[in-house]
């Protein structure tokens, strides 16, 4: 205590100022005056006043004057970090910073449920595909089958063969379907100048261009030259394939669309037909050679009636009906063989007689087209 009364501590500083001892040291005093002889350390007012928690320190850490708090003397808190200004580009900076981290976080989680997501997508598609990949592989062989077959013979006959067939029906629509089949693909190939789809038409062209100008006994050279080089030259063996093969193809197109199921088709057709298409490739090929590689004084032609065309008795033959029976104007559903005609002498004038010399003038058929109308197949 200091002489005046005050209740602060009287600080070594106070009591000797001669002594620059910085020690917090005090000398204590009786209530008499007397002076004690042993000074004691002087503890911080922080820590020995017993007004400040625990607490208090943990949540503002202050700086204090150094006078005794109970006074409540200077004991506005300070802070020791002073806080910034909201101004200032580094916070801004950081702010933006702070943005973009959180918005590239977002983005990798969203990322990662998108590629979860395919995964998910591609192991349940990886799934399907070898659980029913026979059944699949099916279905693309049936999609292809029924391409081609319509192609052959119209869109009518072809949903025919993919309704239900019992077993008495398959003679009545399945065997005409594949005769059909086969005596179009005869007639294609007797049609084309060379297996190479790019010569053929190449050379279709070229006749069909220099046969406006020429005598018909010209072209008819012409032609037979062209196609013993390119059809029947030293790649007759590739043309007799080719030939076989598209027996093999279209037959086994009639076949799966029906409803027929072999693990081996094409070698159990081998198997069982085998000797029968390629007698029927001879023939072709022999019919080929015979109508169109002759310089002839006038020109044979294949034809067969469309699956639409109606029906005419000086052209066609209907196999299902009695030679007695009234003449049909029913609709053509197939044609089972290929007929053939005589065209006219073409003259250097080019003026044309038989067939093309006028329209009232009936074509000189020397073979009809056998053919099935719509009603024997139910269409």
């Amino acid at each position: 205590m200091q002489p005046n009364g005050d209740l602060r501590p009287v600080t070594r500083s106070q009591t000797y100022p001669d002594r620059g001892n910085s020690q917090n040291t005090v000398a204590r005093t009786n209530h008499n005056g007397t002076k004690r002889g042993k000074a004691t350390s002087i503890k911080n007012d922080i820590f020995s006043s017993p007004s400040h928690s625990d607490s208090d320190y943990a949540q503002s850490p202050v700086l204090s004057s150094g006078r005794n708090l109970s006074a409540r003397e200077n004991s506005a808190p300070v802070s020791l970090l002073q806080s910034g200004d909201s101004d200032d580009p580094l916070n801004s900076l950081r702010s933006e910073r702070r943005e973009l981290a959180i918005q590239a976080d977002n983005d990798l989680k969203d990322s990662r449920r998108f590629r979860i997501k395919t995964d998910t997508f591609m192991s349940d598609k990886l799934f399907f595909k070898h659980t029913y990949a026979e059944s699949l592989d099916r279905l693309a062989e049936l999609n292809v089958a029924a391409g081609n077959v319509q192609n052959i013979l119209g869109q009518r006959v072809t949903e025919r063969l993919m309704r239900r067939i019992t077993q008495d029906m398959q003679t009545v629509v399945v065997q005409p379907v594949i005769q059909s089949v086969l005596a179009k693909t005869c007639q294609n190939l007797i049609q084309r100048w060379s297996v190479s789809s790019q010569e053929h038409d190449l050379f279709a062209t070229s006749y069909k261009k220099y046969r406006k100008i020429n005598s018909f006994e010209t072209m008819a050279q012409w032609r037979a030259a062209t196609r013993e080089i390119f059809k029947y030259g030293p790649q007759s063996d590739g043309t007799r394939d080719f030939v076989h093969g598209a027996f093999i193809e279209n037959l086994l197109d009639v076949l799966r669309i029906a409803g027929w199921k072999n693990f081996a088709p094409k070698e159990t057709i081998q198997e069982m037909f085998g000797d029968r298409i390629r007698e029927l490739v001879k023939l072709t090929i022999r019919l080929d050679r015979a109508i169109m590689e002759g310089a002839l004084s006038q020109e044979l032609h294949l034809f067969m009636p469309g699956h639409d065309d109606t029906y005419d008795p000086n052209m066609m033959v209907d196999i299902n009906q009695d030679p007695s029976a009234p003449i049909s104007d029913g609709k053509v559903a197939v044609c089972v063989s290929v007929g053939l005609k005589l065209a006219g002498k073409r003259t250097d004038e080019g003026e044309t007689k038989g067939l093309e010399a006028s329209s009232a003038t009936r074509p000189k058929v020397l073979l009809k087209a056998k053919v099935v109308l719509d009603a024997v197949l139910g269409i």
